[in-house]
């Protein structure tokens, strides 16, 4: 039998509150940098006019951290620390920071939650990557068509392929609302993948010449504009009626005055 003196099993029902209750106050250990997290994934984000200010801020709440850690019998891992700057720059150097015995270089790109974030606030690496990974699943649907009935493949393929389009698209993609709109690249890339998965899916080849329009309906597999206008409705009505973004509710809900008449503002 195995006693644990602090700390929980890895994995039980209980852990996820001990460790929310012990990083509660991890905010007040700092002093310029706002903390955000999510499970065990935390960001401290500071603002500064130069990356020297920058630096000394980060470094000086970073202590802070360390300490708050110590208090209560934690380890930070310096591998999994990183630093990113966003913003124009006349510096180009790459900024280091110190962490305690640790010196964390600064990097381009940072994997958050699934998602890869640039500092130069575009997504060409995390689309590259989404691609990458679509290609790779494609194949597998590819193989398994000949060995699945289709409506069995349908839904292998909305679990494996379009979970991963699903996932964060109201961030990197903008929706076409109007025909007239201008077709954004990456949709543009990503569409033609999610093409050839239809294909897949409905037993024909591109030189079948089949109209996608159609071949969608026909199976009700949404385009990738579709997953976008409904995944942007969906984290709306989130916003509006279960405040999970509460800073946004008020931009949504708030309304200016109007010198319009109607028969409610006459009654």
């Amino acid at each position: 039998m195995m006693f644990l003196v602090t700390g929980s099993p890895q994995g039980s029902v209980i852990s996820p509150i001990f460790f929310i209750i012990l990083l509660a106050d991890i905010d007040e250990w700092t002093q310029y940098a706002i903390i955000a997290g999510f499970a065990d994934d935390n960001c401290a984000t500071v603002t500064g006019d130069s990356t020297s200010e920058i630096s000394n801020k980060l470094e000086s709440d970073a202590h802070g951290i360390l300490k708050f850690m110590a208090s209560n019998k934690l380890l930070a891992n310096d591998s999994k620390t990183t630093l990113m700057i966003f913003g124009k720059r006349r510096n180009l150097e790459p900024v280091k920071i110190r962490v305690g015995h640790a010196e964390i270089m600064e990097q381009e790109t940072q994997k958050i939650l699934g998602i890869t974030i640039s500092n130069d606030l575009k997504w060409n690496t995390h689309v590259q990557i989404l691609k990458s990974k679509l290609l790779q699943r494609l194949y597998l649907i590819r193989h398994l068509r000949s060995l699945l009935p289709q409506h069995s493949l349908k839904l292998i393929s909305d679990g494996l392929f379009n979970s991963q389009i699903r996932y964060g698209i109201p961030l990197f993609l903008r929706p076409r609302l109007n025909a007239s709109d201008p077709t954004n690249s990456h949709l543009h890339e990503l569409q033609v993948i999610h093409n050839e998965m239809v294909r897949s899916v409905a037993g024909v080849n591109r030189r079948d010449k089949v109209n996608m329009g159609k071949l969608r309906k026909t199976h009700k597999i949404m385009s990738i504009n579709q997953m976008i206008c409904q995944a942007t409705a969906i984290e709306t009505h989130k916003i509006i009626h279960h405040d999970s973004v509460p800073s946004l509710k008020s931009i949504f809900t708030e309304r200016g005055s109007s010198s319009i008449t109607t028969r409610t503002r006459t009654t």
